[in-house]
């Protein structure tokens, strides 16, 4: 498993350096890294109208950096505390975000395909165009989110809170909305052909049920 070193990682490991204590220190790493830990190589890649760059207008990734433009495919992020982080225009196609806590995390622009995002914290998260399509959100926490024109093909959202979240022309096709809280969602000019809601799920008052289903949305029994 790998595990991210965060900000206040940073103060611990001064602490220990200052009282000079190299078991302690041996001992914090021991627990937070492994042999296939993450590089965390800010190469200057940042985002950029749309694009990651570099100061010569080069595009690309930084490896294994848990930040902007982070390439950060498949990596194991599970309960993790990254509230808060600029990870616009990070890759994190297929990873492990279950349990984390992405509260306020600014994700414009980010590649968070076929991911795993069950139980996570994304209050407020700013997901501006981000990919999110095929990924698994079950019980995820999006209250306030800005999910404005972003890519939900295929997610699903079983159970999920989207209280309040921004949807405006969102892509939400074959979405799944199953026992999901949508109150007082924007749903402006979101595609919600083939998107899947049922009985348990809370609609917001400016799309009511009849309207869902003239707008392509089905309804599972």
């Amino acid at each position: 498993m790998v595990r991210i070193a965060l900000p206040a990682l940073s103060k611990l490991l001064s602490r220990l350096f200052a009282t000079s204590a190299p078991l302690a220190f041996g001992a914090v790493l021991s627990c937070i890294w492994t042999p296939a830990a993450l590089a965390q190589e800010d190469l200057g890649f940042r985002y950029r109208e749309g694009k990651c760059v570099n100061a010569d207008g080069e595009e690309g990734l930084n490896p294994g950096y848990v930040g902007e433009c982070g390439g950060l495919r498949g990596v194991e992020l599970s309960r993790q505390v990254l509230e808060g982080l600029d990870l616009s225009g990070a890759d994190l196609h297929g990873a492990n975000l279950r349990g984390t806590n992405l509260k306020d995390a600014i994700l414009v622009g980010a590649q968070i395909r076929n991911a795993r995002l069950e139980s996570a914290d994304l209050r407020g998260a700013d997901l501006r165009g981000a990919r999110l399509d095929l990924s698994l959100m079950v019980n995820a926490d999006l209250s306030g989110a800005n999910l404005e024109g972003a890519n939900l093909n295929r997610t699903r959202f079983i159970r999920s809170i989207l209280r309040d979240a921004n949807m405006r022309r969102a892509d939400a096709r074959r979405a799944d909305f199953s026992g999901a809280d949508l109150s007082f969602a924007d749903l402006t000019g979101a595609n919600l052909r083939g998107a899947i809601f049922d009985g348990q799920t809370i609609l917001p008052a400016t799309l009511p049920r009849s309207e869902a289903i003239g707008r392509g949305m089905r309804f599972r029994s």
